[in-house]
């Protein structure tokens, strides 16, 4: 039985990275690369099925999925999965189909997750996908997460500052990554280090959320960075950029970013009220501070996790040496 997510590639200007126009093109010609490279275990029984990747045509999408405004393509992940062994394996055999392909969809949606992830620390923000459809031998089963990251102006501020390095890495080379952390074949962060993709993936997969996606991309941060005695803050600015190569401008911005997260969270920050007019000087400018400082803690991130990969490890650790002109670490 044929198993495809579609999702619709979002082409319009909202969300490109304008600092690197190709890597949509890029990224796109690399994932039909990996067809029948990347595979997944439907149901987890039985044999792993390959999965075929493909860029199709947005002006005919499939029944149920319509036509999307700023729709420039269709990205689709397909497998032969075994429906009937998986069915097999219900034991209420009335509903043991309609079990077997939710359970076979799930999984796939699981895997494309992962494949989405990887193309986003690879190239960030270069594939946005709106949400999709489930489609089993021609016919909509069901709905799929697409992933409309906001990251892209994080790229383009860094490369206009020149800092934090933010690159273009090969998916293939993140994707086999990504499949030697250690908990993430149960999409569990475990580790400093796993816990920073782990945040990293609610930051790059889910709906954007203020002050949420500050948050969790400051937990990615601490999870890295933050583990001695000195003040957090600290260890952030001087481990980064024992990792990422010095600032040579903007000194200020991330212990700014830094002090926004602390008082905000501890109740320090005056915080406008769910129904606040948006158009209201301090609901604007809550918003503004919070973007400046996601922005920033958002690039770091994806930088120090490409470094990572650029390296090919997975444990980042730290050690205080004595400089030879006696200046500290």
């Amino acid at each position: 039985m044929e198993l495809r997510i579609v999702l619709p590639i979002r082409t319009d200007q909202i969300l490109a990275v304008r600092s690197h126009p190709e890597w949509l093109t890029e990224a796109l010609g690399q994932l039909c690369d990996l067809s029948g490279a990347l595979r997944c275990s439907p149901g987890e029984v039985g044999r792993s099925a390959s999965i075929a990747v493909v860029v199709e045509d947005a002006s005919e999408p499939p029944d149920g999925l319509g036509v999307h405004p700023f729709a420039g393509g269709l990205l689709g992940f397909g497998i032969d999965a075994d429906i009937v062994e998986i069915a097999k394996h219900c034991a209420d055999q009335e509903i043991a189909v309609d079990w077997a392909i939710s359970l076979a969809a799930s999984d796939l949606q699981e895997a494309v997750e992962g494949i989405l992830l990887a193309t986003h620390i690879a190239m960030p923000g270069s594939v946005s996908t709106m949400d999709g459809v489930v489609v089993v031998d021609g016919k909509v089963r069901g709905q799929a997460q697409g992933a409309q990251p906001l990251i892209a102006q994080g790229v383009d501020d860094a490369a206009r500052r020149g800092w934090p390095p933010i690159g273009a890495l090969s998916i293939r080379q993140v994707h086999e990554w990504l499949s030697k952390l250690p908990g993430f074949d149960r999409r569990t962060g475990k580790g400093p280090v796993g816990r920073a993709v782990a945040a990293l993936s609610h930051l790059l997969l889910n709906e954007t959320d203020v002050p949420g996606d500050l948050i969790w991309a400051m937990i990615g941060l601490e999870a890295l960075y933050g583990r001695d005695q000195a003040p957090v803050g600290t260890q952030l600015m001087r481990k980064a950029e024992l990792l990422l190569g010095a600032r040579k401008t903007h000194k200020r911005v991330m212990k700014e970013a830094y002090r926004f997260r602390s008082k905000l969270v501890h109740g320090e920050i005056d915080i406008p009220f769910f129904q606040n007019d948006p158009n209201e000087p301090d609901f604007a400018q809550f918003v503004q501070n919070n973007s400046d400082a996601t922005l920033l803690a958002q690039a770091v991130l994806v930088a120090s996790i490409q470094e990572l990969i650029r390296r090919s490890e997975h444990v980042l650790e730290f050690e205080y040496t004595i400089a030879r002109d006696g200046s500290g670490l």
